[in-house]
């Protein structure tokens, strides 16, 4: 039985695990211009 509630609460924690969105106006210009310096290359990032 302990099994089974522990199996249950990992599905749901894992199910409930996302990434974070934020938007491209809260990314801090220290770390774009770092970004950009790194890779230049690089016309869109997801």
């Amino acid at each position: 039985m302990k099994k089974l509630i522990f199996i249950l609460a990992m599905m749901v924690t894992v199910s409930l695990a996302n990434a974070q969105k934020i938007l491209e106006k809260e990314i801090p210009a220290a770390i774009k211009s770092a970004f950009q310096q790194k890779y230049p290359n690089v016309k869109s990032v997801k």
